[in-house]
């Protein structure tokens, strides 16, 4: 049997802290509502058996298969670094949900509401991102065309470690998780940082 401190110490390896599943209840991340085909709050997106995405943690919900429109600007010093792919790694599975195409119940079955017909607003992202943040391009290669950007392992700490640990992969990769924690809505909008007196942009804007 395992011990408590070994269950404790899997859920830190997958990222977890042991708190912030707590976060979740009554936000707008909580799709039970005690009204919905499930009235458990992690199963529209986490399974603990047959993931439909293997890479990220136990994904139970639809990954979104759409293609995207990424974000270009003349003054963007990020487009020759823009992944492909520009909803690599965990946006995608964000988009699971906000891009409107995905059914927000299609991992546990009943009714086919989309995420648009109960939000109109910014929770509806959609698939043109090209009037969002920039996502999807390598934050560091930006930075050292852009003198305006911290660099990633800038010493000053941005929720709670640096921009770095908040990108994705070898290549450091801009994603939504860059910016949201999906599981902890105490600053509001699900972000890492609270954006008062734009706090959130200046983290890596050096303005």
């Amino acid at each position: 049997m395992k011990t408590t401190g070994t269950i404790l110490a899997v859920l830190l390896s997958l990222g977890f802290a042991a708190t912030s599943f707590a976060g979740i209840a009554l936000t707008d991340h909580d799709l039970s509502n005690g009204t919905g085909p499930s009235a458990q709050i992690c199963i529209y997106c986490h399974t603990p058996h047959n993931a439909k995405d293997v890479v990220e943690p136990l994904w139970n919900a639809t990954v979104s298969v759409a293609s995207f429109t990424a974000y270009t600007s003349a003054t963007f010093d990020g487009t020759a670094t823009m992944d492909s792919d520009p909803v690599i790694g965990p946006s995608r599975l964000c988009m699971s949900c906000h891009d409107g195409t995905v059914a927000i119940d299609s991992a546990i079955g009943g009714t086919t509401t989309f995420i648009g017909s109960i939000d109109t607003g910014s929770g509806l992202i959609g698939t043109d991102l090209s009037n969002d943040h920039p996502i999807g391009f390598n934050y560091d290669a930006a930075q050292a065309l852009d003198d305006e950007l911290f660099a990633s392992d800038v010493a000053n700490s941005y929720a709670g470690a640096t921009i770095g640990d908040f990108l994705f992969g070898a290549n450091k990769i801009m994603t939504c998780a860059t910016c949201h924690d999906v599981h902890d809505d105490t600053n509001g909008s699900f972000l890492l940082v609270g954006n008062g007196a734009s706090a959130l942009c200046l983290s890596c804007h050096d303005k």
